[in-house]
């Protein structure tokens, strides 16, 4: 199972979500919930904080709108 999801083709879309994150002055979790809410279909991403301010930066996620070329890239590298 561990192959399954660690694997090459998986550190590549965390290493463009990293550099997403870094463009775009956002935390991993908001560029990943930032996904989620763009997608073209509803979602409700489910989410778990330790403290307050985990919180208000994942519910900041809100406010994140990726492009069709944003998903792209963050999919497929293109």
């Amino acid at each position: 199972m561990y192959k399954v999801y660690f694997n090459e083709d998986n550190y590549e879309r965390y290493r463009r979500v990293r550099k997403t994150a870094r463009e775009r002055g956002l935390s991993i979790s908001q560029v990943v919930l930032g996904y989620i809410i763009s997608q073209p279909f509803p979602s409700i991403p489910i989410i778990g904080s330790d403290n307050v301010e985990q919180m208000a930066k994942s519910m900041e996620a809100g406010d994140v709108n990726f492009s069709a070329a944003d998903l792209a890239y963050l999919e497929n590298g293109e």
